[in-house]
Formats: C-alpha cells, structure tokens, sequence
C-alpha cells in the first residue's frame, strides 16, 4: 500500500530549476493601495514591517482579497526579491541557501510542494537578519507541511488576516475596478450592486466585465447593473 504525502513533501523524479527571483520595479502609474475596512490590519503591518517579530511575517486571505499586490508593493517599497511559492518548491535547496537579499517575498507559499524549499528560505533569512514576507489562504499552523521543524516555525510564524468582505470594501473595490477599466460608478449603481452581489472576492473582476460587456461604452446606471446581474447569476447557472 503507498502512502499519500503531506503538503510540502518533494514529489519524485522531478529536477530543481534554477530559481528566478524578481524585484517588482516602482511605477509611479501605479495606483497605490487601496484604504478598506478589511484591509486595514494588513496595510498596517506591512507599514510597519521593521518591528515584526524575527523578521518575519505572513498576510492570509481568501483568493481576490488583494493579497499579491499587496505583497509587490511591500517588495517595491522596500527592495525585497519576490518569488511565488510554486516557484520556489521547484528550485535547488542550496541554490536558495546562497541567496543574497535583504528581504524575501512568497507569494502564495501554502501552495510550495517542497516543504525543505520553505525552510531553506527561512534559514536564509534568519541567517541574513532579511525580512521575510509570505501569503497563503488559510493560516500557516494548518499548512501540515514537512519536516516538522518547518511546521513548527510556520505555526510560530506571526499572521495577518486580511478580513471578509463587508459591504463598504466591496464598495470601494468595485468602483475601483471600473475605473481600472475607464469606466465610472456611479453611487447608486454602486449601492445598487453591494446589496445584490454575493460577498467574495472573486465576483468582484466578473460583475465588472459584464457591466463592461453589458454597457457597451454607455452610463453605468441602475439598469446597466441589474442587467449585468442579471448576466453573472445565467453564466452561474450554465455553470
């Protein structure tokens, strides 16, 4: 009988690759974080990132709640090399070992197949006195990785949540989504939605492509909404 591997065991027969890091560049463009009810915990820690606890720090949330920009825009500001955690399971341990960065972030780093991969960057940094930045969707002490000196720091590690979504945050997202698409919402209509839409992240990106769709360059008004609501519930129930 074989037995099924924990999260994080290294799967078999499969070759490290070299590891390429990336420094997310400053873009002045770039439309800074958003200020929202459930993101305010985060956004406070991340601004005070020279008091975490060794270093080191880790922001949970579910998919679409902002985590990765969050994450790129701390590695902006302060220099950190970023990596996703997929990317790192796949490199050579001693590859990561040498690294040299004052600051690491990974991304998504419940999703690492190679638990050694993980540990390897949290010596590296502990060795270095560098920062260590990681996400995941649901907290580290549950991430059942291997070996266990790697769950135990994990579940030691401190954690930020990024919260639900509330009403006045799906707000805020929203009109900041049609404007990413040059398209305005205005209050009403924005009103309109918040108390029709179900509270995830990730209805977020589809309502605002089928009012795009739906509007077809005209106002975003009530009945452009409840048209695209209209559209989002029928690709749900296609689905």
């Amino acid at each position: 009988m074989t037995s099924r591997k924990k999260q994080g065991e290294p799967k078999g027969d499969v070759s490290p690759k070299q590891l390429v890091l990336d420094f997310p560049k400053l873009d002045s463009n770039l439309e800074p974080l958003l200020a929202t009810p459930a993101s305010e915990d985060a956004r406070v820690a991340l601004s005070r990132w020279e008091y975490w606890p060794d270093r080191q720090m880790c922001i949970i949330g579910t998919e679409g709640s902002g985590k990765t920009r969050m994450l790129r825009k701390w590695a902006q500001d302060t220099g950190a090399a970023y990596v996703t955690g997929p990317d790192l399971g796949k490199a050579d341990i001693d590859e990561i070992a040498g690294l040299t960065v004052k600051a690491l972030v990974v991304d998504n780093a419940d999703l690492c197949q190679n638990g050694s991969a993980l540990l390897a960057a949290m010596n590296l940094c502990k060795r270095r006195d560098a920062f260590l930045l990681f996400s995941g969707s649901t907290d580290p002490s549950g991430w059942n990785m291997q070996p266990l000196d790697l769950q135990s720091r994990l579940s030691a590690l401190s954690v930020v949540k990024i919260g639900a979504l509330d009403e006045e945050t799906l707000k805020i997202r929203l009109v900041s989504a049609c404007k990413s698409k040059f398209m305005k919402l205005p209050d009403d209509s924005a009103d309109y939605l918040v108390q029709r839409l179900a509270r995830t992240y990730l209805v977020i990106d589809q309502i605002v492509d089928k009012l795009e769709l739906v509007a077809a360059g005209k106002a975003l008004n009530k009945t452009t909404a409840r048209k695209a609501i209209a559209a989002l519930e029928q690709r749900s129930k296609l689905n």
